[in-house]
């Protein structure tokens, strides 16, 4: 008679012990249907800019009254300032960062560390304190795999990341300035540095694009990364029915990257077709009076409103026909897109980054090809001249909306946190 296998016999101990006492029974029970989601944990969110303006900024205040509402502690730690040019020893191994987190981490005790951004001010110096916490990090943008943050080449097209390019200054931002130039290669060692360990402390990566989890891949070398996009709360879901006002939106941080002047040179053409058409941008930035100057030189100044930083854009969206995200860069996920859509605003951006996988041209929205102003005035025209398209857009765009859920976003990031 062939002898039994192992879980055989586990299998019939099991049995044997539950008849005989009732109460095992039970307790296998309660712990199959245990779920370790529900327990609390410490959670320390780390990022180079607090309280600045912008996507991650949002998403991080968001984050936190998400865990937070479930049960969950969880503190910020940034810097004490914003970062300053004469901080780059700083960028190389922080000191001050490393101090104040090892400080953080031995009062908080947090069991997960999750980093948002630590090249810029921190350094690598902040993945060393909290050393039985689980580190976890999100890359939101392309700092890690380009100095120079932009990942586009000088012809314009898009770059793969670190690489020959990188040596022989081939960027395109490099090209608009000088001290471009002289920043990118003295960030080049640094990012070398931060990118090797990086991938020494860290036991999980997350993006919230495909674009985003596939660049860092070939990047950086690294395979324990999970897509995570955004999230939007059900209360921010609001369907608000179109004006027809026939005015486009541009809101966001007003510098070279974010393609601004590629919206103002489209909008001449718009106007032959759409004498009625207004532009508002929303936003502030270094570039603000160059804009300016721009406008009143393309003889458009009296229909674009440069409307300042919006702190609850919510009425500026309502306002708005269509919303544009012209970027020139690599935008991992604009905050932005995913705002418009929760309102009903079907959007029009570049071919960029992870913009296509939220934007499904002809039905929620348009790309076009990177810094091609015309074809941008192409999609506008197409949408304001044509209410019945711009309705159904609207709808469309409001649903894609609704699949960014704050549950299964939670859901999903908790396994991340104890796996």
């Amino acid at each position: 008679m062939p002898s039994k296998c192992p879980w055989d016999l586990r299998a019939e101990a099991t049995s044997a012990l539950t008849e005989t006492f009732p109460i095992v029974k039970t307790l296998i029970s309660d712990a199959e249907s245990w779920d370790i989601t529900r327990l609390p944990m410490k959670i320390l969110l780390v990022n180079d800019t607090i309280g600045a303006r912008g996507g991650v900024q949002t998403y991080l205040d968001l984050l936190k009254e998400s865990l937070e509402g479930r049960g969950h502690a969880v503190e910020l730690f940034g810097p004490r300032r914003e970062s300053r040019p004469s901080d780059y020893l700083k960028g190389v191994w922080n000191i001050a960062s490393w101090l104040r987190l090892r400080r953080k981490t031995r009062e908080f005790r947090p069991d997960v560390i999750h980093y948002f951004g630590i090249g810029r001010y921190h350094s690598a110096s902040v993945l060393f304190p909290g050393r039985k916490a689980r580190r976890v990090m999100s890359f939101r943008d392309t700092h890690l795999c380009c100095p120079e943050t932009w990942l586009v080449r000088r012809s314009g097209a898009a770059c793969s990341g670190i690489g020959w390019t990188c040596l022989n200054g081939g960027c395109y931002r490099s090209a608009i300035r000088l001290k471009y130039l002289l920043y990118h290669y003295l960030n080049l060692p640094i990012l070398a540095l931060h990118r090797l360990l990086i991938k020494l402390r860290v036991q999980a990566f997350i993006t919230n694009s495909g674009y985003m989890a596939a660049l860092f891949q070939e990047s950086l070398q690294v395979n324990r990364i999970t897509v995570l996009p955004h999230f939007i709360r059900k209360s921010d879901l609001r369907f608000e029915r179109l004006r027809h006002t026939k005015i486009v939106l541009y809101i966001g941080r007003l510098s070279p990257e974010k393609g601004v002047e590629i919206a103002l040179r489209a909008f001449p053409k718009v106007l032959q077709r759409v004498p009625e058409a207004k532009l508002v941008i929303a936003g502030s930035g270094p570039i603000l009076e160059t804009l300016r100057r721009r406008a009143e030189e393309l003889s458009i100044s009296d229909r674009v409103d440069f409307a300042g930083w919006v702190e609850k854009p919510e009425t500026t969206y309502s306002g708005a026909d269509v919303v544009i995200i012209p970027s020139i860069c690599q935008d991992a996920f604009p905050w932005a897109a995913l705002e418009a859509m929760s309102r009903g605003r079907p959007v029009i951006a570049g071919e960029v980054g992870g913009l296509p996988e939220i934007i499904e041209p002809g039905r929620n929205g348009y790309l076009f090809p990177l810094g091609d102003s015309a074809a941008l005035a192409d999609r506008i025209v197409a949408l304001l001249t044509d209410e019945i398209a711009l309705e159904a857009f609207s709808k469309k765009a409001f649903e894609k909306a609704n699949t960014y859920r704050e549950d299964n976003h939670y859901d999903h990031l908790l396994r991340i946190y104890r796996s």
